[in-house]
Formats: structure tokens, sequence, C-alpha cells
């Protein structure tokens, strides 16, 4: 992660702020909260949450990367996640097939729902709505509504 900065001739410079090497593979990035969080998938199911503050220091805004917790969501690959920035929950798939639902305050799963026993191809959070689309490499969708409490909709049925 970098800070683009411009100085006062005009020249724009990348300081480096956050670098780290994983163990294991990252897989998916997602940036929430106006990118004051960033969430990191990995390939062994866990998910990363890091916190990015942003400090005045002589009239320069600097940002600091702290990495806050790490959820163990999934037991395969996690392809896809978002987040629902009034609630704290983080939704992700995985290459094992569930849906999963996470709450970033208590770094815990609150709920794990098998979905498809086919590899998941697409999540889309419609955050406004409150919908989750999902999708896997067979040809099914599925809406995921994740207003309380969540329920799920096979795409023939709406």
């Amino acid at each position: 992660m970098f800070n683009i900065i411009t100085n006062n001739s005009g020249e724009i410079h990348a300081e480096k702020i956050y670098s780290k090497i994983y163990p294991v593979g990252v897989t998916t990035v997602k940036f929430v909260y106006d990118n004051t969080l960033m969430l990191v998938g990995m390939d062994n199911g866990s998910i990363i949450v890091i916190k990015i503050f942003v400090t005045e220091k002589a009239n320069v805004s600097r940002e600091l990367v702290d990495e806050y917790c790490a959820i163990k969501a999934h037991k395969s690959k996690v392809l896809k996640i978002s987040m629902d920035t009034s609630s704290g929950y983080i939704f992700s798939i995985a290459k094992e097939g569930n849906f999963v639902i996470s709450e970033v305050n208590y770094h815990s799963v609150m709920k794990s729902i098998p979905i498809s026993k086919s590899l998941m191809t697409g999540m889309h959070h419609i955050e406004a709505k409150g919908l989750i689309l999902l999708s896997d490499d067979k040809g099914s969708l599925w809406v995921i509504d994740v207003s309380q409490p969540v329920y799920i909709y096979p795409y023939s049925h709406i």
C-alpha cells in the first residue's frame, strides 16, 4: 500500500505505508468504510481485517496501518469478500461453496451456509438493498437477503 504525495514543484512520489508477506497466498482484497478498513481473503480460508488510520503531522496527512484481527471463516480459499458498513458484518464465499457471515467486532463467524457443491464464481453485494447475489460454475444463481433474518431465495423462485 502506498501514499501518493505531490510536492510543491508538482512532482508525484509514492511512499510505502504498508507491506507484508503472509505465509499463505492472498486471494482477494476489498476496501470498505471509505477506505479506512481493508479486508484480505487468504488461501487458507482466513480473512484478515486491516485498519487504516489517517493522522496529521506538520500539515501533512499520513496513513498508518494496523492489522486488527484474523477470522478463520472458511476451510478453503476465500474467493470474494464484502462488508455491510452499518452492521459490521463481513460476507464471503470460498472454494468449498459456503457463504459465510462474520462479525468484525467479535472477530468471529456468525453463520456459515452451504450454498453449492460447485465452485463459487461470483458475489455482488448491493448494500443499499441489503442483497447479496451469488453464482457458481454450474450456472446457478442465488439472491440472499442479508437483512434480519438471513433468507436465501433460489433464482427460480423470484
